[in-house]
This record gives C-alpha cells, sequence and structure tokens, in this order.
C-alpha cells in the first residue's frame, strides 16, 4: 500500500497491491482522500463522469474497470 500526497491541502491518493501469491483483485481499486469531497463530486458530476457509491464514499470506475473512490481526509 502507498499514499501520495496530492497537494498542499491534505489530500492523497492510496494505491494497494496484491501481496505474495495473493491473486489480483477485480475490479482493481483506488482511492483519493481529500480535503474537499463535494468539489471533487462536483467537478466530476459537471464533467459527466457517473458517480456511484462505495460504501459510505462516492466513486466512479473508468472503462478498463478500475475503480476509483474518494474519502474525506480526517
Amino acid at each position: 500500500m502507498a499514499f501520495v500526497r496530492v497537494g498542499g491541502d491534505g489530500s492523497h491518493l492510496a494505491l494497494f497491491q496484491a501481496e505474495g501469491d495473493e491473486p489480483l483483485r477485480q475490479p482493481h481499486m483506488s482511492r483519493c482522500v481529500l480535503s474537499d469531497t463535494a468539489a471533487a463530486e462536483a467537478a466530476l458530476r459537471a464533467a459527466g463522469v457517473p458517480l456511484r457509491r462505495f460504501g459510505p464514499n462516492w466513486g466512479f470506475q473508468d472503462p478498463e474497470g478500475n475503480v476509483f473512490h474518494f474519502m474525506p481526509s480526517r
């Protein structure tokens, strides 16, 4: 697992990788930890990206089946 800081507002991108012989899960999932999830939701909707719920978080699935979801930073 890796967290990459994005910008100066505390936002992060979390990347997960299978360990050892663990099979890759489909779809692959990435998480963005953001300081303003409402702004991200509004920007994605304005761009025409269809959003859906992943647990308590909003996200989307790209054409290749990868899932990206975002959650508030704490």
